[in-house]
């Protein structure tokens, strides 16, 4: 199957709005449950791994991870993903009705959220975060692509007339 630059770029667009819808749909859980409670089902959910596996890498990353949780980390935690879902969702859903203004504010959205994730990758990498910047790099170039072709359409339609 031969997939076109266009159908390239709706696809991304497609996995960055689900990503953000996702984004927002964390920030509003975190918002309502307790670090008690992740703790709790953190707890349950690695303890039969850890119990087999003691040195399980995923297993001790997580229990370690959940404990230490504070009110303080999910509630920042949650308005760090209800912000960066929302302004991208804004962004997405005006690239995907083809508003022209939306691509320029797509390529500021992400190149801000790039440059923020690249100053947190200097301090801690890890792979999630270095896969999520890369396709972020990715779906920059296809956008600006995408918007440069809009730009010369609308040139050469007001050129013509």
């Amino acid at each position: 199957m031969h997939l076109k630059l266009d159908q390239i770029f709706r696809i991304s667009i497609l996995l960055k709005t689900l990503e953000a819808v996702s984004e927002v749909i964390g920030g509003v859980i975190l918002f309502f449950i307790t670090p008690h409670f992740i703790n709790h089902w953190g707890n349950v959910l690695t303890r039969g791994e850890l119990s087999e596996d003691p040195n399980n890498f995923i297993a001790n990353f997580l229990s370690h991870s959940i404990h230490h949780l504070s009110s303080i980390s999910t509630t920042y935690a949650a308005i760090y993903l209800l912000t960066h879902g929302v302004v991208k969702l804004v962004a997405l859903v005006a690239v995907l009705k083809d508003k022209f203004w939306g691509y320029p504010l797509l390529l500021v959205v992400l190149l801000m959220f790039i440059i923020y994730q690249t100053i947190q990758l200097v301090h801690h990498v890890t792979y999630g975060l270095l896969g999520l910047n890369i396709f972020d790099v990715f779906v920059v170039v296809l956008t600006a692509l995408e918007w440069r072709k809009r730009i010369n359409k609308y040139e050469a339609n007001h050129n013509s007339s």
